[in-house]
């Protein structure tokens, strides 16, 4: 799990009437969101959007957020950042070890994150095949797609088909 700044790209092919360029609608701006987010073999998908950068206390808001109304533990995978390794983190951690477990990705191994899955689907069939014209739009258009995904828990398995991320499985 990881903060993602989605920068928006226009990708893909277009068609216009033969002798006539194709015109593709954006500002040619870039806008970035921070988001974090929990994805589960069983489907189920956790995010939150946010202003500002990462830090340990909207980590732990998250996690207690994935805590709430649940009765089975959660073993959450998490990447290098040092949000993830902060001593608030390892304490909150401790003081509810009976309900959730943090599992470190080895270095420089985004492959192995199922999260980013969700991330590549994200930037490269939804975000970046729209024309956006601000980030208040963008942040409309992201919340849409998540909470999409949200709906769609066959989606959300069929991630952890991909074989780098099997193992979560």
């Amino acid at each position: 799990m990881r903060p993602v700044s989605v920068l928006i790209i226009h990708s893909g092919t277009t068609w216009a009437a033969v002798g006539q360029t194709p015109i593709i609608e954006r500002t040619g701006a870039r806008h970035t969101l921070n988001m974090i987010s929990a994805v589960s073999p069983r489907g189920e998908f956790r995010f939150m959007c946010h202003e500002g950068k990462f830090n340990t206390t909207l980590f732990i808001e998250f996690m207690q957020r994935l805590l709430h109304h649940r009765s089975t533990p959660i073993f959450l995978i998490v990447d290098g950042h040092p949000v993830h390794r902060a001593g608030a983190v390892r304490k909150f951690v401790t003081d509810n070890q009976d309900r959730i477990r943090l599992w470190r990705l080895p270095s420089y191994s985004p492959d192995l994150n199922p999260d980013e899955l969700v991330w590549a689907h994200l930037k490269h069939h939804k975000i970046g095949k729209v024309a956006i014209t601000g980030p208040d739009r963008m942040k409309q258009r992201v919340i849409a797609f998540l909470r999409s995904l949200q709906k769609t828990p066959a989606l959300v398995r069929a991630m952890f088909q991909h074989p780098s991320v099997r193992y979560a499985a």
